[in-house]
């Protein structure tokens, strides 16, 4: 049985979480619990909307709403950095996971638009 967690997505994802609660711990405490908190609870979201596009693999539209979430993060990445709480090294670090993600996910999607015969993403 191939377990959803081993799949590189999923790991990708966990990865950024990861650094995202290491980098949260030295934010001001303004941006520590309203921008920090809001992020980590942007990337909880994100897995749970893959966690639902891989049970339900036949919908590829699934995806499209985990696509969307993958921007939101962006967002708040950059903006961490505008409000100097990440410094550049950090910020190119969390760009390049979240940027890997993005192409893990429109591939998925495609993949899973292939296999039901429709042949664009979204």
């Amino acid at each position: 049985m191939y377990i959803y967690y081993n799949l590189p997505v999923f790991k990708s994802t966990y990865d950024l979480l990861q650094k995202i609660l290491i980098l949260t711990q030295n934010f001001n405490r303004h941006y520590r619990f309203n921008l920090g908190d809001s992020l980590i609870q942007s990337t909880f979201q994100l897995f749970t909307l893959m966690f639902r596009a891989y049970e339900f693999k036949s919908d590829a539209s699934l995806l499209q709403p985990a696509r969307e979430q993958i921007e939101i993060i962006r967002l708040h990445i950059r903006l961490l950095r505008d409000q100097k709480q990440i410094s550049l090294p950090q910020f190119v670090d969390l760009n390049e996971v979240v940027e890997s993600i993005s192409k893990q996910c429109t591939a998925w999607q495609k993949a899973m638009n292939k296999a039901s015969g429709r042949n664009h993403v979204v």
